[in-house]
């Protein structure tokens, strides 16, 4: 089902069922969802926590990490969660960054997991693991809120 091919992460019929009462899409030719770039998605909280992977620092040490998506955190300092800044905190943590997802990279991390972004379309399509921002940082043991303004 075109289910089975956009959403590998969901495990059983009844979370793609779910997903597609909550997130109806045409398919295209070649599998992917058609949309408009100004048109975002998202899976219900259900399925969403259906799918995100417990991690543990130990786990992620000397893995590469990309991200995707416009972060709604900020450090406990006040400071923004931007991608610089982020990118510096997982080099500080001894794990390495990419830009791209390429056959390299282990995490994708994003706000949002059912993102149907290029960059977690491609993802999914080569089997990299995708994760939620928060419970990315929660990992790394840097504590976080939800930005202000």
């Amino acid at each position: 089902s075109l289910f089975a091919t956009v959403w590998p992460i969901m495990t059983s019929a009844s979370q793609r069922q779910q997903l597609a009462v909550t997130m109806p899409v045409a398919a295209r030719a070649d599998g992917f969802p058609a949309r408009s770039r100004a048109s975002t998605r998202t899976a219900s909280p259900a399925v969403i926590a259906a799918a995100t992977t417990t991690l543990g620092l130990n786990r992620l040490r000397n893995k590469t990490i990309a991200f995707t998506g416009d972060s709604n955190l900020q450090l406990t300092d006040g400071r923004a969660l931007k991608r610089g800044l982020a990118r510096q905190l997982v080099a500080s943590a001894g794990l390495n960054n990419a830009i791209d997802v390429t056959h390299s990279v282990d995490y994708l991390v994003t706000p949002d997991i059912a993102s149907l972004s290029k960059k977690a379309r491609h993802a999914r399509s080569k089997g990299v693991t995708i994760i939620d921002e928060i419970e990315f940082w929660q990992a790394l043991q840097i504590p976080t809120s939800p930005r202000r303004g």
